[in-house]
């Protein structure tokens, strides 16, 4: 007997229908610091929710208008990222950042050192 195994984003997908996990989801796409992470994690999201089709429609911009606010290079305007969540049932929220202890910054810092000679070691 074999055992079955889902794809990735079938198991994904299942835990996105969670408006709790989807919500971490974004912020931890936030965190990362890196905008298209963040578009690449909403439209996983939207894929979820229904279909791009409806989600365009919903906030009043056409389908491929969509598309190119979801592709690796566009940049879209604030509102309109704004416009996305508040459709999709989700807010987005400012805190004050907590500050690091001493000792969470030195085993923070040795693997960002360690991936910076990686790459110094790469390109020689």
């Amino acid at each position: 007997m074999t055992k079955k195994y889902r794809k990735f984003t079938q198991l994904l997908d299942d835990y996105l229908k969670d408006e709790k996990f989807a919500a971490e989801f974004l912020t931890q796409a936030l965190e990362e610091e890196d905008f298209s992470t963040f578009l690449l994690s909403l439209k996983d999201i939207i894929r979820v929710h229904g279909s791009l089709k409806l989600i365009a429609e919903k906030c009043e911009i056409s389908r491929s208008t969509l598309y190119n606010i979801l592709s690796e290079k566009s940049n879209p305007e604030m509102k309109t990222i704004l416009t996305l969540l508040r459709v999709l049932g989700y807010e987005l929220k400012v805190s004050k950042k907590q500050p690091l202890s001493s000792a969470k910054r030195r085993v923070q810092s040795k693997p960002r050192l360690q991936r910076r000679k990686s790459k110094n070691l790469k390109g020689a």
